[in-house]
């Protein structure tokens, strides 16, 4: 089986306003089927702006990418690596946010990579990740650890 992906909330609005890299990553992983993961968290960010800034097609459109996503609510084994990851971050100067750590353990947890363009905020920690927003003239994914 191919290794999962988590999306990160910044992939998903990529996604929505079909953007070709971001649209092209999950149809790559459509045809590998990977299995790709909707965290709970993000899920929270995405329909929180909706609230904030409606938009009747994008929402529409998530709900419908939703149902094909895998969904897997937040476990303790989740919520004690976050405090453990968030810990392990204070201690070497870093200020996490709290969404950040719960979607790196919830990734972490099932052997996922993570897809952000916010690469900065996973790195260190020990996550595969991708950004499936980069350029062309950059190279193809790499994992980070």
């Amino acid at each position: 089986m191919p290794s999962p992906y988590v999306l990160d909330t910044n992939t998903i609005i990529c996604i929505l306003r079909r953007e070709p890299r971001a649209v092209g990553g999950l149809r790559m992983a459509a045809e590998r089927d990977a299995p790709v993961y909707l965290c709970p968290v993000v899920y929270f960010e995405v329909t929180r702006g909706f609230v904030i800034t409606p938009d009747v097609e994008q929402e529409r459109v998530f709900h419908s990418m939703k149902e094909a996503l895998e969904w897997d609510d937040l476990s303790e084994r989740d919520w004690d690596k976050a405090a453990s990851l968030w810990a392990e971050c204070r201690q070497r100067g870093r200020r996490p946010k709290d969404a950040d750590i719960l979607i790196a353990a919830y990734a972490l947890n099932r052997d996922a990579t993570v897809v952000t363009d916010d690469v900065g905020h996973f790195e260190n920690i020990g996550l595969v990740i991708e950004n499936w927003r980069q350029s062309e003239d950059s190279s193809s994914p790499r994992p980070q650890r």
